[in-house]
């Protein structure tokens, strides 16, 4: 059991035990590493009992709710990940079993889990943890993870005392209670109650404490704290269906599902053609908890629903009589819907007459908005009507809704339908049992209407138009001599002393395979978009010649337009950068000792067996040394190709040893063994014995990464070298320390995938990264002083209701932090979007018109440097050993990464001479005093002292917060300050000692001012504004207002936008004759489907056309060319569309923007005085 989405309880131990407090560093921690949950279970999961599924990972997936085994160490730190052994689970009719390993950074813990079926409807569970050496736990258990948005307010049952599960948040433990016998969940997602059988000892926790959006349920082992060697909890697990039946309509029904022609009255439905319910498939359908029986009109005379008269279609059935079996009921249920539905609430649609056998009667009414809405792209459910069914066809998505209505409990004779013509009523099926608490799964879609409205789109820019940048990129590329290093920055080899910055994006996959007018188009655009680097990714998938019996060989044809394509992006001034493994499979037996296809691992492979790394070699030195007939030069030879990643994302911390790469484990193990055995050790414990593969692990990396950076040297190749670029674990800092810049990625909301990997369903959070105050923050400590910085990989990604902010975000923070690089994350992943229409994807921003347009502001913010980088720099210092460290397989806190947008982040090594200023640094750890440095870079030193870390001598400093002071000169080591980056006064220290402004640095209430003065960064306002000279960006909430120096800008819309004026001419703002305005909100396909209301599931990416989601803000410029200054709507690609009208108050223009205008939706403007 595993993957459980909860905010960890840092205060409890044992269901039935008292509660401690600990520090608020160890709760986030275990927030930050608790996996998310997945509600979808796998799609080869066990099912023995309907709504019941045993995934492969070990959860157990019950409607909405889900089981696994939760552990927490002595340091509280959690663990709920369970990795399977090989060939587990073990499946057949009536068991399933899985045994595994549950890891815990205090050690291995074995789990093996257990069902067998007890009864038709009921399973025997029973789960044991083991551990070869005790294991520290502060809790151990089993635990039912409930999310709010389906049960909050429901009743628990324990042993038949109710408890209720908070719909405010009062406290974080709802229950503590021990010895239950028998617990129920009254819902467990319309599937019925879900009963478990103890006994255990419970203990209930509202994780709202935490920031979370579940409760949990907690069964606890035996024993569940304490030094675990064993423990075990053993249940019955039992899913009881809810008590109804279907009513028969068949007799009754005038209609079918399907309709041809529209108004014919001739058809079924609603006699609306196409735009019918032929998607509903026929049988018995559990909705709601309730069992419904779907007539199949091929075997009922073409009818399967009762459509009553209404608007527009007078000429159905106005009355319809349903039999009953004659027996008592609670509820009656419906599945129904209307069409041509009223505008008013509570309007009455029909009256039921129920008949019962002893000749009494009653009469139901049936309320628009209370108990049914509208079947077409319905919107919300009702106080008694839950859409509990959704489809589509090709008008739009369409669905029913699930009511119910009291009954007397006496047996019944039959249903009379009336209608009153105020809609269309539509009935599909009839139940009666219980009464039942219903729940649905509340699936949510987006479709045109009058708040969303399709917008035409292309990736390509009008030359000349105010979205046209390329006066930004100097051509071609390589004119100034390679790309070197100096002074910690890119600088062009012929222009020592000027910094060059590049932005950019990915070419994925077939999108660097192109025709040779495509590729001139394509770079010219790219161009115009203010690029002067592209990365090929993916390209090696693709460029294999597949009558080679391996994979190193390029295909002659494919070549030649990759290089093609190369040519053209030189051309117009775009510098190369590329991986020499992304994504190539190796074919069966290309590798010596694999008798198998080669992937991914073979990132692993290449550092540790040297077949693998002859492979990789080959490959390099086919591509490099192979000239390119349109250039004249070698890839080696040519300066436009200015990096080389060895291995994209080969991070040992994150690919490690495990699941797939079993085999090439043994390689690893191989080396262990034969170094422990020179070293006469022996008799290692399981952690002593991962420990240090890990560490053997890290070092044979940073083998691979030195051999490969000498083979391309021995190529000829006299470019900068790469690797390692993802993630921020201290254990990374010294292996970047050799590289020749530090590249890491980074993504905004990444899909996290349901059921099967880089498929749908996925998760996402919605949330704004402003709001969230994490990124890019998080990514800043990953760069090492006195190297360039870059990141190839970022982005915002679809659908994130926010990801407008992609642009003031990426460009004001990279430009603050002063980083050299950042690349889009991908401008397209296939050559369909160069070559027709842009297809909509995840991550590609040449298909998302919201992206395209937010990115205007990088090169604007970072390339242009509108946005002034920080003078005071906070890095950490670390040293060698931070490869062993207890801590390198994490990362800074938040408290230091928050910091990012005040002043510059970052790291260096204090055990290194090899740089100036880390002799300096050196000196100043060795006690024997600072230099003065001309620049004053360098001038304090905070420690970070890592108390009684393996193999550290005592007080001993493991890291260090190296930071910059106002005044330059000499500092006596005596003098430096000491600084505990885990403490909650971190900022206090720093601003007490004179390193930051506190004025300017509020963690308390989440608010950061940059050092510049241009940025502030509002987390607990979910704001962000941006006011530099030529550019001013706000990011706002719904019903907000910003202020910068020439601009402001009022969201007067509910819901999120993002509001950006740049000067085009390089001119202020306030004295521009020619800006840019931006007033984005959100784009989304149509039909994008979501798996609740929160949208923070996808189900289905939807089809084109795009919708674009109307907002309006008041946009107010103080300029001094109020007089002159007109507008224009613009297109996509720059063109202008029509006059706009600007009110001019005294000098200030006052732009109304909103997004749906009578050409069509905008959210872009040209000023201009012409």
């Amino acid at each position: 059991m595993a993957r459980l989405d909860h905010a960890p309880d840092r205060r409890r131990t044992n269901p039935s035990r008292t509660t401690r407090a600990v520090g608020f560093a160890a709760i986030l921690l275990a927030v930050l590493l608790a996996p998310s949950l997945a509600l979808a279970a796998d799609g080869d999961a066990w099912a023995p009992v309907e709504g019941l599924a045993f995934n492969k990972d070990g959860t157990i997936k019950v409607g909405f709710a889900k089981l696994g085994v939760l552990h927490f160490d002595g340091a509280w730190a959690c663990t709920t990940k369970v990795t399977p052994d090989a060939g587990q689970p073990q499946v057949n009719a009536d068991s399933w079993s899985l045994t595994g390993a549950l890891g815990s950074p205090s050690g291995e813990l074995r789990i093996a889990e257990r069902a067998d079926k007890a009864a038709p409807d009921t399973l025997r569970v029973t789960v044991e943890v083991t551990a070869a050496t005790a294991v520290a736990t502060n809790s151990l258990s089993v635990c039912i993870s409930l999310d709010l948005e389906h049960f909050s307010g429901v009743a628990l049952s324990l042993d038949g005392t109710p408890c209720v599960l908070p719909a405010e948040y009062k406290d974080m433990g709802v229950l503590s209670k021990s010895g239950v016998q028998r617990l129920v969940i009254p819902q467990a997602g319309g599937i019925g109650r879900l009963e478990l059988e103890g006994p255990f000892d419970v203990y209930i926790q509202d994780n709202r404490k935490f920031g979370g959006e579940t409760y949990e349920v907690r069964l606890g082992m035996t024993p569940g704290q304490g030094q675990i060697t064993k423990s075990s909890l053993a249940f019955n697990l039992r899913v009881a269906p809810f008590a109804a039946e279907p009513i028969s309509i068949a007799a009754a029904c005038n209609m079918g599902f399907r309709d041809e022609t529209d108004g014919d009255q001739q058809g079924g439905w609603t006699d609306q053609g196409q735009n019918d319910l032929r998607m509903m498939k026929p049988g018995q359908t559990r909705l709601g908890g309730i069992l419904f029986d779907i007539l199949d009109p091929a075997q009922n005379g073409g009818k399967s629903c009762l459509v009553f008269a209404g608007p527009q279609r007078e000429y159905f059935v106005k009355t319809a009589a349903v039999a009953s079996p004659g027996k008592a009921y609670e509820q009656l249920y419906l599945l129904h819907a209307i069409a041509w539905a009223p505008q008013q609430k509570d309007v009455p649609i029909g009256t039921i007459t129920v008949t019962y056998a002893d000749g009494s009667s009653g009469t139901i009414q049936v309320l628009n908005a209370r108990d049914v809405g509208n079947w077409w792209a319905p919107d919300a459910n009702r106080p008694n009507g839950l859409i509990a069914w959704t489809g589509e066809n090709p008008e739009s998505f369409v669905g029913l809704f699930l009511s119910k209505f009291a009954l007397e409990r006496k047996p019944l004779k039959e249903l009379r339908f009336d209608v009153t013509g105020a809609a269309v009523w539509m009935v599909v099926g009839v139940s009666a049992g219980e009464d039942a608490p219903l729940c649905v799964k509340e699936t949510s879609y987006i479709v045109a209407n009058e708040r969303w409205k399709p917008v035409k789109h292309t990736w390509a820019i009008k030359a000349g138009s105010a979205f046209d940048f390329s006066s930004l990129v100097e051509t071609p590329a390589g004119k100034d001599g390679r790309v070197v290093v100096r002074n910690g920055h890119f600088e062009l080899e012929n222009r020592p002393g000027v910094k060059t910055r590049f932005v950019g994006a990915n070419l994925c996959y077939t999108a660097n395979y192109l025709e040779k007018a495509d590729c001139e188009r394509l770079a010219e655009n790219l161009r115009r978009m203010g690029y002067n680097t592209i990365r090929f990714h993916h390209y090696d998938r693709d460029l294999p010649n597949p009558k080679s019996s391996g994979t190193t060989e390029p295909d002659p044809v494919q070549l030649d337009k990759l290089e093609y394509l190369f040519h053209c992006l030189k051309k117009n001034g775009m510098y190369i950068t590329i991986d020499l493994y992304t994504d190539r499979y190796l074919k069966k037996g290309e590798i010596a000792g694999f008798d198998r296809t080669v992937r991914h691992d073979f990132k692993q492979l290449v550092p540790v067996h040297a077949p693998a790394m002859e492979n990789w070699k080959t490959f390099a030195r086919n591509l490099l040394t192979h000239r390119n007939p349109y250039t004249g030069l070698t890839w080696a030879e040519d300066p436009a190709l200015f990096t080389i990643c060895g291995l994209n994302e080969d991070n040992f911390f994150v690919n490690g040893l495990k699941g797939e790469y079993d085999d090439v484990r043994q390689l690893y193990e191989a080396r262990l063994d034969a170094q422990l055995a020179s070293q006469g050790r022996t008799g290692l414990t399981p952690e002593e014995h991962a420990a240090e593969l890990d560490n053997l692990g890290m070092q044979i990396q940073l083998e691979g990464i030195r051999a490969m950076h000498e083979y391309l040297r021995s190529l000829g190749y006299q470019g900068l070298f790469t690797d390692l670029n993802m993630c921020n674990h201290y254990g990374n800092y010294p292996q970047r320390d050799e590289l020749d810049f530090v590249d890491n990625h980074s993504y905004w909301d990444h899909p996290r995938f349901l059921e099967k990997a880089w498929s749908l369903p996925s998760a996402l959070s919605q949330r704004s990264s402003v709001a969230a105050g994490s990124y890019p923050a998080g990514l800043a400590p990953t760069r090492i002083f006195g190297r360039p910085f870059g990141v190839t990989e970022i982005n915002f990604c679809v659908p994130n209701h926010c990801r407008a902010e992609s642009g003031p975000v990426t460009g004001a923070f990279a430009a603050l932090q002063d980083w050299d690089g950042v690349w889009r994350f991908a401008f397209t992943h296939t050559s369909k979007t160069i070559t027709g229409e842009p297809v909509p994807s995840t991550f590609d921003i040449a298909g998302d018109p919201l992206n395209l347009l937010s990115e205007r502001l990088v090169p604007l913010l970072f390339l242009r440097g509108d946005a002034k980088s920080a003078t005071t720099a906070i890095p950490i210092v670390y040293t060698s050993d931070a490869l062993k460290m207890p801590c390198a397989r994490k990362g800074p806190p938040s408290a230091y990464t928050t910091l990012g947008y005040y002043a510059r982040l970052g790291s260096v090594r204090g055990d290194c001479r090899a740089h100036a200023d880390c002799a300096h640094i050196a000196d100043l750890l060795a006690g024997q005093g600072a230099k003065t440095e001309g620049g004053g870079f360098w001038h304090h030193l905070a420690f970070w002292q890592r108390r009684g870390g393996p193999g550290a001598a005592a007080g001993a400093s493991e890291f260090a917060a190296f930071l910059n002071s106002d005044s330059p000169g000499r500092v006596a080591s005596s003098a430096v300050p000491l600084f505990d980056l885990d403490s909650k006064t971190l900022a206090a220290d720093l601003a007490a000692a004179g390193i930051i402004d506190p004025a300017k640095v509020d963690l308390v209430a989440k608010r950061v001012v940059s050092e510049t003065g241009e940025i502030v960064h509002d987390e607990g306002q979910g704001t962000l504004t941006v006011a530099t000279p030529r550019t001013e960006c706000f990011v706002l909430p719904g019903k907000v207002s910003l202020s910068g120096a020439a601009v402001t800008a009022a969201n007067t819309d509910p819901d999120f936008a993002v509001v950006a004026v740049s000067s085009l001419d390089g001119k202020p703002v306030a004295e521009s004759a020619r800006l840019l305005v931006l007033h984005m909100t959100d784009v989304q396909n149509t039909k994008v489907k979501f798996g609740n209301r929160k949208h923070t599931v996808i189900e289905h990416a939807g089809t084109l056309p795009r919708l674009a989601r109307n907002g309006s803000a008041t946009i107010t410029l103080k300029t001094a060319n109020a007089a002159t200054l007109k507008a224009w709507a613009l297109d996509i690609d720059g063109t202008r569309l029509a006059p706009v009208t600007l009110r001019n108050d005294a000098g200030a223009l006052t732009l109304d923007a909103k997004v749906f205008q009578p050409a069509g939706p905008c959210m872009a403007y040209e000023l201009a005085t012409e």
